[in-house]
């Protein structure tokens, strides 16, 4: 019985030791893993954080970062860090300024965000105002087709769509 639970014990630490090893930070579920960066790239980012960084907390800001300057940013993006993350279509100023009539307009609790209950009080012309504004800016946009399938659907005999119209 005591080799048993010393096999045990030993098998449980051997275990717990294996898992610790595995110390990576993993990215959250549907994100990719940010890439490591070189030695050139973590002193300019550390040269950024310094000249940027306001409340000297060690990391930037939304604000802060709206600060960089141009420069600094073909900087950045010529070490190839960054680039473009948003998805879709830029946002237009005309679009921006909608959404910042429409947030200031419904924003009761004033934290510059509109929750679900601001939401459900947007009125019908108002949602009719941002609707407007998506369709016009869907128009600029090439449409994308999808994939054109070729040949029968699966399951249903195996004929091709041109051989059953024969």
């Amino acid at each position: 019985m005591k080799t048993f639970i010393t096999l045990l014990t030993a098998c449980a630490i051997g275990l717990g030791s294996a898992f610790a090893a595995d110390g990576e930070k993993k990215p959250a579920k549907g994100k990719k893993p940010r890439p490591a960066l070189n030695e050139d790239q973590r002193e300019l980012m550390k040269e950024i954080r310094e000249k940027y960084d306001a409340d000297k907390d060690g990391k930037l800001t939304p604000k802060e970062r709206a600060k960089i300057s141009d420069e600094d940013k073909k900087r950045i993006k010529d070490a190839g860090i960054g680039g473009p993350r948003k998805k879709g279509p830029a946002v237009s100023e005309e679009m921006r300024a909608l959404q910042k009539e429409i947030t200031g307009k419904y924003d009761e609790n004033k934290d510059g965000k509109l929750d679900k209950d601001e939401r459900a009080k947007i009125s019908d012309e108002d949602k009719k105002r941002v609707k407007d504004a998506r369709m016009a800016a869907l128009k600029d946009k090439p449409k994308k087709l999808p994939p054109k399938k070729e040949g029968g659907k699966k399951g249903k005999g195996g004929k091709k769509k041109d051989e059953a119209e024969k």
